[in-house]
């Protein structure tokens, strides 16, 4: 992917964007967040409860 791609693709986004981040992501953002609360419940009913921090399996 060069760099004219990446010019052309933020030409297309710009318009559709807030505060500079495209909406598509925005949605997308609220659309699959976990909240912390959730995290420790499934970790808990998965036996995770040992992990100091139960999203620590999920950083690359």
């Amino acid at each position: 992917m060069g760099e004219d791609h990446v010019r052309r693709l933020m030409d297309v986004l710009a318009p559709r964007s807030v505060r500079g981040y495209p909406y598509a992501l925005i949605l997308a953002h609220r659309t699959v967040v976990v909240s912390n609360r959730l995290m420790d419940m499934l970790c808990k009913t998965a036996g995770l409860t040992g992990l100091p921090h139960p999203r620590e399996v999920l950083e690359v």
